[in-house]
């Protein structure tokens, strides 16, 4: 299925558990890097604002600078190219959009690096709409998913067969572990922790598929 901003690669709806989510690869250009910058603008500030409440504190503050994160980067293609393509001029984009509804809200994304010479996969960004912590927030909101981040982690494991890894903010190490994922080294002054998902695992997990 393709999107409105040009999806190259074939959705994995089928691919995965999750049912309602479609997993594909965007092509990076001028409509897709708008796109994001819209979306991730629109998740900056729903995080912020829910970082005020107590419930989630951490998650959604966690959240808020991912989603600025992404939405920096993509100004800077716009106004630096040349910084964006020397930074991430080599990166993928991965989105899960949720099919219950006409639009296909996107409700994850993840900035991808394909390192070919060491083998594994690299995910440099992966953030979710804050409407999908499981927070008293987002009880009654019908646009809420689950499994929109592991749908992608899903679909890279099951698309590549490499090792994966990332750099996860320490509230995330739980959800990366639910996934699959190991620890690696702690950085206690970012309060980063490094996880990987080992080729044996990825290869357990779909030898029945």
């Amino acid at each position: 299925m393709a999107s409105s901003t040009e999806s190259t690669t074939t959705s994995q709806k089928h691919l995965h558990p999750y049912h309602d989510l479609s997993v594909s690869e965007l092509e990076v250009n001028d409509a897709t890097c708008e796109k994001i910058e819209q979306i991730t603008q629109e998740w900056e500030t729903i995080a912020k604002d829910n970082a005020k409440q107590k419930d989630h504190e951490s998650t959604f503050l966690s959240l808020f600078s991912l989603a600025g994160t992404m939405h920096f980067y993509m100004v800077l293609r716009k106004h630096d190219p040349k910084k964006f393509q020397k930074d991430w001029g080599k990166s993928k984009i991965f989105v899960c959009e949720d099919t219950r509804f006409l639009d296909h809200e996107i409700q994850a994304i993840a900035f991808v690096d394909m390192l070919e010479k060491e083998n594994f996969v690299k995910i440099s960004l992966l953030t979710t709409n804050p409407h999908n912590v499981r927070s008293e927030l987002n009880k009654k909101n019908i646009r809420h998913v689950n499994g929109a981040g592991s749908a992608i982690i899903y679909y890279l494991a099951n698309a590549f067969r490499q090792r994966i890894e990332l750099l996860a903010d320490n509230d995330a190490v739980e959800f990366y572990k639910k996934c699959g994922f190991e620890e690696g080294q702690k950085y206690e002054l970012s309060k980063h922790t490094e996880m990987h998902l080992s080729v044996e695992k990825i290869q357990r997990l779909f030898q029945t598929a």
